[in-house]
């Protein structure tokens, strides 16, 4: 594709660090021993794909695969970023370099967005979550993010390594309570999200500071709704 294409969100960084950090401060949970952030057990179907083709399936959380340990790196290594990536994929890009489609990156990456933040809340949150503030702005946050992400991915297609996204849960998580049983889980845990900017032309050509990480922490509030974890809440 030609020339450089003017990207929205160009300070993607600032955009993270208020958007992702800068809402209230999580309320004590019940106290309990800090475990380490468990592995997540591989899933029948995985969303790591990240195609335009996923379904809500592949991105739920059966509770007879993810006990409330497990549940910190399965939505955040494994479904947040999977949802942060969504559509960007050899697909999508075949309808940007399609001669007669004539879009910006951000024109052909926006409906894949909301669709994929359709897809995705289904699967992992509650119904009826639009009512609860932060997450209604956990979805329009996470859209804009898969937004820009597609565009640098777009752009940055052919360089060797194309762009991405990655949140990870680091550290311990604590304040764990609740279990499958009791219907209902709750715990908090610490998260970075970085990109590989640094490896492509995104941090030389498009946006220096993509380079640096954002990191904040979550309260999940989890409940148990048809066989599947579902987020309740998310304090931040």
């Amino acid at each position: 594709m030609a020339a450089k294409t003017t990207l929205g969100a160009a300070c993607l960084t600032a955009f993270l660090a208020s958007a992702l950090v800068g809402c209230s401060s999580p309320q004590a949970a019940p106290a309990s021993a800090p475990v380490a952030a468990s592995s997540t057990p591989a899933a029948s179907v995985s969303p790591s794909a990240v195609s335009t083709v996923a379904t809500a399936a592949s991105f739920e959380l059966p509770v007879d695969k993810y006990p409330v340990e497990s549940l910190a790196k399965a939505i955040l290594d494994d479904r947040w970023t999977a949802w942060e990536n969504y559509g960007a994929n050899q697909e999508t890009n075949e309808k940007y370099m399609d001669p007669n489609a004539n879009k910006k990156p951000a024109e052909i990456a926006q409906p894949i967005a909301e669709a994929g933040a359709e897809l995705v809340t289904k699967a992992l949150f509650v119904e009826g979550f639009e009512a609860n503030p932060r997450l209604s702005h956990m979805k329009i946050t996470e859209t804009k993010i898969n937004v820009a992400t597609i565009e640098r991915a777009l752009i940055t297609w052919e360089d060797s390594v194309p762009y991405k996204r990655t949140m990870a849960a680091t550290g311990e998580v604590r304040n764990v309570s609740g279990s499958a049983d009791e219907g209902q889980a709750e715990f908090t845990v610490s998260w970075t999200n970085s990109s590989n900017a640094s490896e492509n032309r995104i941090s030389t050509e498009y946006d220096k500071n993509d380079t640096i990480p954002v990191t904040g922490t979550y309260t999940f509030t989890m409940k148990v709704v048809d066989g599947n974890w579902k987020i309740a809440d998310i304090q931040y």
